[in-house]
């Protein structure tokens, strides 16, 4: 679970979110969005305690990843939440400032750098992939009940 949770954090932070920064306010207009967009980070910050509690329920091996990688899970979901996110920022402030012409050339090299993070994600080598293969094996099959579990995640 936390994997796919990854990867599809991964393709919406890394590739979709500066793409559509851009798009919504292009050029100069892009500085005004700037404020809603460090708020929307302090936001998704807030919630990772309660998706990791929420994962807990539905795989109960997950504090595997704590023993074998220390934090690992806590710095890869800082990373996607922080990091990412100040590099989508990044590639719309680019994106913003170009012609629509050269932005499809601007876009691959994103898309090249997510399809790489993709990569580590889905084989972070053969010892996490040994423990994520654990993991998984205790984990809820019941995808549909995970997804009610992580929508039922509110902000304060």
């Amino acid at each position: 679970m936390l994997q796919h949770l990854l990867l599809g954090i991964d393709a919406h932070i890394n590739l979709d979110l500066g793409v559509a920064a851009a798009a919504a306010c292009p050029g100069a207009a892009l500085a005004g969005l700037h404020t809603d967009f460090d708020r929307i980070n302090e936001i998704l910050g807030s919630l990772t305690d309660d998706v990791k509690r929420a994962l807990a329920g539905f795989s109960p091996m997950l504090h595997l990843l704590d023993r074998v990688g220390g934090t690992v899970e806590d710095e890869l979901l800082n990373f996607s939440m922080k990091i990412a996110r100040d590099d989508a920022w990044q590639h719309a402030e680019v994106l913003a400032a170009q012609a629509t012409a050269q932005q499809a050339a601007t876009i691959s090299v994103i898309d090249d750098k997510t399809t790489f993070l993709a990569r580590l994600v889905a084989d972070p080598g053969r010892v996490l992939t040994a423990v994520l293969d654990a993991v998984h094996l205790a984990e809820s099959k019941d995808i549909p009940a995970v997804i009610r579990a992580l929508n039922g995640i509110v902000p304060a």
